[in-house]
């Protein structure tokens, strides 16, 4: 198995790590076939995400089918050959963006993961502050003091922490498997290095996000070319086939209304001139189908980003409240139920400030999905996430 090794260079919105070292790799137990145990090392997000792409399954059969229609009209004249090829071109590009489902679909994982380790340590951190608590209660009574406090209380929330380990542990075993068998790499999230989850909030250009879109995505090029090479001898080949086989693929397609009857007529000019038109409506839906996505993505990732804001400004809050109690408390008043109260509800802003970032983080990858050539940039080791403001893309989209 080869492992890809991300370029040097990275964006704002990915922490700069190496690469997955081959000599960290070893084969597996597992039953997952090719499935690659990490012992100890730094795990890219990018890799895992390019690996996920080059083992999608949807990809594979797409390709096969591909290589299946070329071999079965190889015997054919040139013209119904040439469609053949067109057809097989075309799944090949779905199948490239199929690539990218699965690459998304890995990162997804992969940074809950992330989020998971660090909602573990705040519920450590958690555990750790009630059973001070419970000291400093218990040491109230013993010297004879009342400490106002339900000292049962303190048991009840370690068990609830404990619970809430378990879920933890048991998410995290479940996001292990999907990713074993996602990009046939196995590691212990607690025992290896990963990347931050560390969302840096982006200028979005929703527009030019949309124009990236209709140049990146491999599936829209697809419908493309397809309409371009329509013609009279490919009509009938293509015309089965779109019928028959792609709707398998849960391809946004709009009705085929009428193409069954034409299929059977002898006049190849009017099934050709029919399929054009179905082809162009196909083009034209696809597009704007694409822009519509990427915009409602877009949208949702700025709403992520805002409420990253709202959450991190109530941390803050927390910890100012936290600091004026400390102080009062080297004054020599001690509000030790508001203290307490101040540090549950700062290790609470803080969990959700967590499930915050990886909700945006979750929403980035979604509009990097939609964008197009995720697993492309991926496996490149390039920034995946494109935020339309890269001043290197002017070219290529004007």
């Amino acid at each position: 198995m080869t492992i890809v090794s991300p370029a040097s260079h990275s964006s704002a919105n990915e922490p700069v790590v190496s690469a997955l070292p081959l000599s960290t790799l070893q084969t597996s137990a597992s039953p997952i076939a090719d499935t690659e145990v990490v012992a100890t090392a730094i795990i890219d997000g990018r890799v895992v995400a390019c690996c996920a792409a080059r083992h999608w399954a949807p990809a594979h059969a797409l390709r096969a089918r591909g290589k299946t229609i070329i071999t079965a009209y190889a015997d054919e004249k040139p013209s119904v050959q040439q469609a053949a090829c067109s057809l097989a071109s075309f799944l090949n590009l779905q199948a490239c963006y199929q690539e990218d489902i699965g690459a998304a679909t890995a990162l997804r994982a992969y940074y809950a993961r992330i989020a998971l380790q660090e909602q573990f340590q705040l519920s450590t951190q958690s555990l750790e502050l009630v059973e001070r608590e419970q000291k400093k209660s218990n040491a109230a009574l013993e010297k004879g003091l009342a400490s106002g406090v339900d000292s049962s209380a303190f048991e009840r929330r370690k068990l609830e922490i404990e619970d809430q380990q378990l879920q933890l542990h048991n998410q995290d075993r479940q996001l292990r498997a999907v990713l074993a068998q996602l990009a046939r790499i196995d590691y212990d999230a607690a025992s290896v290095r990963q990347e931050q989850l560390d969302v840096r909030i982006s200028s979005l250009d929703c527009q030019r996000l949309q124009s990236i879109a209709l140049k990146d995505r491999c599936d829209y090029r697809g419908w493309i070319n397809l309409a371009k090479n329509s013609s009279e001898s490919a009509a009938p080949l293509i015309g089965q086939f779109i019928k028959t086989a792609v709707g398998g693929f849960g391809l946004p397609l709009p009705p085929i209304r009428g193409l069954k009857a034409l299929l059977f007529r002898p006049d190849l000019s009017s099934l050709a001139n029919s399929m054009q038109r179905e082809l162009n409506a196909t083009v034209d839906a696809q597009r704007r189908w694409i822009c519509q996505t990427v915009e409602e993505k877009c949208h949702n990732l700025q709403l992520a980003y805002r409420r990253i804001e709202l959450a991190r400004a109530t941390v803050e809050s927390w910890e100012q409240r936290l600091a004026q109690l400390e102080q009062l408390e080297r004054l020599g008043d001690r509000a030790i139920e508001e203290y307490a109260a101040a540090r549950s509800g700062l290790l609470k802003s803080r969990a959700e400030e967590i499930s915050r970032r990886l909700e945006a983080r979750s929403a980035e990858i979604d509009l990097a999905e939609a964008v197009g050539g995720l697993s492309r940039r991926c496996c490149a080791g390039q920034a995946w996430l494109q935020t339309g403001q890269e001043t290197d893309l002017s070219a290529a989209i004007e």
